[in-house]
């Protein structure tokens, strides 16, 4: 699992 895809992810996450 790529890093930068999680940390996208997650970035996504808070913004939800």
């Amino acid at each position: 699992m790529p890093y930068g895809s999680v940390a996208k992810f997650s970035k996504k996450s808070i913004l939800v």
